[in-house]
């Protein structure tokens, strides 16, 4: 068997394999992006857009309502699709936009460093619109991968938003901190319209407004338990940048957001992995166990190969950037380089986790990783960037610590069979069946 035909028949590596590519590209076109950005924008300018672009992924997942996982999760065994994607669009980017103006009448008055989104009716209207776009664009991620078809996050992520971000930066140079947001955001608005494009052609989507609150109701209790724990998630990212800003500066907070763009091209793997577990795993014909076997046993030297690497070469990536991002980013982005191995036990506990519908170990370990990063940012904020990082990798494993726990906790009273049978129990209860 061709390493083709192999790829084709084996939905969890191929579709992992898309989800890391599609990262990968994003990364390739963020660097580029960022790269020019550092030597055309002063770093204070990129420090105030840095803020915001955090602020905006912040809002679309927290506006997500847990749908993102929850269609991961529903959708392969769906018998009412059009209806499940709709109500999670519309729920979901509705919420985004709410969030947003929330945003715009509070944070400006407390970090005056993000005041130029108010600076402007068109800044503020266009902040509020592509906050809706960010949180679709999650969603629709979401459908692909339940689909097993990953190669168009590739082609709508990586390719049409990596390329709309570099193209209009150019544009919106005049306008500093603003344009570099909005050159984000509008990349993220085409990269809708083309997944939605994708949708009704190759997926049979029928677009609509209309909200099925059955339909909502019924995976209610899953999407509330992933909501609860994503939020926790999250917020760190919403939290240190002001937690960097406020103890630092805008110049302090894009190095970090370099450093922490950087890994998050790495975080890929783990988060693919991931992903694509869940959406294998949703199958009815799926054996968790086997599941669980098989990605650890990519993902655990994948991860340990790869956090080796990035270490040894941080200083020199960080070069391409600017000397000042070298001497000032180098040795956070090791310490987050290091915790990819982390990040990955992180994430495969809490999939695992959702597959066995131990929703509450799932909302726990983020609350308590959230705790810890958010505590130890704090307590550590005026002593230096490095410290931020160690508290997100310690944020991390206090997760996964945890994940593990639970998961190894209800497996010592159980068969072989009564096992599977409570993973099926499982599975109805979190689905609201």
């Amino acid at each position: 068997m061709t390493l083709r035909e192999r790829l084709s028949n084996d939905h969890l590596v191929r579709n992992s394999l898309f989800l890391m590519l599609s990262t990968w590209t994003m990364g390739l076109f963020g660097f580029v992006f960022w790269l020019l950005a550092a030597h055309l924008c002063s770093s204070v300018s990129i420090g105030q857009a840095t803020t915001v672009i955090s602020a905006m992924s912040v809002i679309a997942y927290v506006s997500d309502l847990g749908l993102s996982q929850t269609l991961i999760r529903v959708l392969p065994t769906s018998r009412d699709a059009n209806a499940e994607i709709n109500t999670a669009l519309v729920l979901s980017s509705g919420l985004a936009m709410l969030i947003a103006v929330g945003y715009l009448v509070v944070v400006p008055s407390i970090t005056p460093n993000v005041e130029f989104l108010r600076a402007h009716l068109i800044n503020a209207v266009a902040f509020v619109l592509l906050n809706g776009c960010a949180a679709a664009n999650l969603l629709t991620d979401s459908v692909f991968i339940a689909h097993r078809r990953a190669y168009y996050n590739f082609l709508v992520d990586g390719v049409v938003q990596g390329v709309t971000k570099v193209v209009l930066l150019g544009g919106f140079l005049a306008f500093s901190a603003f344009g570099i947001f909005a050159s984000t955001g509008l990349a993220s608005g085409m990269a809708v319209v083309a997944s939605l494009v994708f949708l009704v052609w190759r997926v049979g989507y029928h677009p609509s407004l209309r909200i099925d609150i059955a339909v909502f109701l019924r995976t209610l209790r899953f999407s509330l338990a992933n909501y609860v724990g994503n939020v926790f998630q999250i917020l760190p990212l919403l939290v240190l940048p002001v937690i960097v800003v406020s103890g630092d500066g805008p110049r302090r907070a894009a190095y970090f957001f370099i450093a922490f763009n950087l890994a998050n091209l790495i975080y890929a793997v783990p988060f693919g992995m991931s992903s694509s577990m869940l959406a294998e795993g949703s199958h009815e014909s799926a054996d968790l166990g086997a599941l669980a076997r098989r990605a650890a046993k990519i993902l655990l030297p994948l991860t340990v190969g790869i956090a080796i690497v990035v270490v040894v070469a941080a200083h020199w990536a960080l070069l391409v950037y600017g000397p000042s991002y070298s001497a000032n980013a180098t040795t956070p982005l090791i310490v987050l380089a290091a915790a990819l191995p982390i990040v990955g036990l992180n994430n495969f506990g809490q999939i695992l986790l959702k597959l066995r519908g131990q929703l509450t170990s799932l909302v726990l370990l983020n609350l308590a990783s959230f705790v810890t990063i958010v505590a130890l940012a704090e307590m550590w904020s005026s002593s230096g960037l490095t410290l931020i990082a160690v508290a997100w990798a310690l944020g991390n494993l206090v997760a996964g610590v945890i994940a593990v726990a639970s998961l190894l906790r209800p497996a010592k009273a159980r068969s072989a069979t009564g096992a599977r049978a409570a993973t099926d129990r499982g599975r109805a209860l979190a689905m609201g069946r």
